[in-house]
């Protein structure tokens, strides 16, 4: 079996279910299922990680779904805006685009925008976001985590002041406050992004970490991320399944397409 996409176990609610069950291409299973050459499963908790770990203990590749980082927060129910899919991460890992990946940001013109760099402004405050406590845990994240982070945010904005701020859905005043955005890995920056504000990502293994975007590898990281950000309907009508194949986020029978 080529592609497993594995139902949440006792989830809080049934975005998972809906999601494994509009994925062209995916044979729909229990949490508890064998493993396939390419396995799914809809966030990290309710047997998400344990999915994950079958696969690295029998060498099979884990595809990691989530909200996706482009096209709107979405709560709990709310199956509108986009999901993403990433090959054993949970969708962190910068990969260099395809040519389709490239094609579909142009596609993508307005769901993902590149407005001009914002001019830094001193009045404005850098925001620096920690990681979930789950992530703290699942990652094994050292205890000064925050504090190391804060210092190298400060050094690269050293004429600002660094602000610790919650997660959460973030407005437009909130951006217009800010001069950059410092985080594990999140929406908000990729939001930011967008809106011309530099980030930093604190994930070892991420998009982009510890560099100054320009325009050039700005595009790079949006058509890696076109690539792996899918609607409801694109996953019924197979599109996803197909992009996901060519750039290889979906392992062939064969190797990796």
């Amino acid at each position: 079996m080529m592609l497993n996409f594995y139902l949440p176990r006792n989830p809080p609610h049934n975005d998972g279910v809906h999601v494994a069950n509009s994925f062209f291409g995916a044979n729909v299973v229990r949490y508890d299922a064998p493993l396939a050459t390419n396995n799914m499963h809809y966030g990290i908790l309710h047997g998400g990680v344990d999915v994950r770990r079958r696969c690295k203990a029998e060498k099979k590749t884990w595809i990691h779904v989530d909200h996706g980082h482009i096209g709107g927060a979405h709560g709990a129910g709310d199956l509108r805006g986009y999901y993403r899919f990433s090959r054993g991460n949970r969708g962190n890992i910068y990969r260099d685009p395809t040519p389709k990946d490239f094609d579909r940001l142009k596609r993508l013109d307005g769901v993902i925008r590149q407005l001009p760099w914002r001019p830094l402004n001193k009045a404005r405050f850098i925001a620096y976001q920690p990681p979930s406590s789950f992530l703290f845990n699942y990652c094994r994240l050292p205890a000064d985590f925050d504090v190391k982070w804060v210092k190298i945010a400060q050094s690269f904005w050293p004429e600002h002041e660094v602000k610790v701020i919650g997660k959460g859905p973030k407005d437009d005043a909130f951006y217009d406050s800010i001069d950059g955005f410092v985080s594990f890995d999140s929406a908000v920056a990729v939001e930011c992004l967008q809106r011309g504000i530099q980030i930093l990502t604190t994930c070892d293994r991420s998009w982009w970490p510890n560099f100054k975007f320009t325009d050039e590898n700005r595009q790079k990281v949006f058509a890696y991320l076109a690539g792996r950000n899918f609607t409801i309907a694109e996953m019924e009508s197979g599109e996803a399944f197909f992009h996901l194949l060519d750039n290889g986020e979906i392992v062939s029978e064969r190797g990796t397409a």
